[in-house]
């Protein structure tokens, strides 16, 4: 499927690079190669780029996660992870929670409570 995104993140500096080995294929002389550096430069800086921006967005996910998890704990006085799963429903019918995986819990071991 065709986006701007992907356009952008793989066919601009799949182009390029296509374009250095036309520009060889031309032009193997000195000149031809100050043209291939300059192509590769900017496909290299566009790849960079968009590296940086994906870790960018990585970052304001793991913070929405944060703020969500935190807003639970100023309610409820507990961490998501130490609710019961009936809290957790609650919460989440009331909007919480919405980005936020909670790993499952662990079956309590049979004798464990027994002594």
């Amino acid at each position: 499927m065709f986006s701007l995104e992907k356009l952008n993140r793989y066919w601009f500096p799949g182009v390029i690079l296509v374009a250095c080995f036309v520009v060889y294929a031309l032009s193997p002389d000195e000149t031809g190669l100050e043209v291939i550096a300059v192509l590769f430069g900017g496909g290299a800086a566009i790849v960079v780029v968009n590296y940086i921006q994906r870790v960018g967005f990585a970052g304001d996910v793991e913070r929405d996660k944060e703020a969500e998890v935190r807003a639970f704990y100023s309610r409820y006085g507990m961490w998501p992870g130490q609710a019961s799963p009936e809290l957790l429903a609650q919460a989440r019918s009331e909007g919480m929670l919405e980005h936020v995986v909670l790993p499952p819990r662990p079956a309590p071991r049979a004798g464990a409570g027994s002594r």
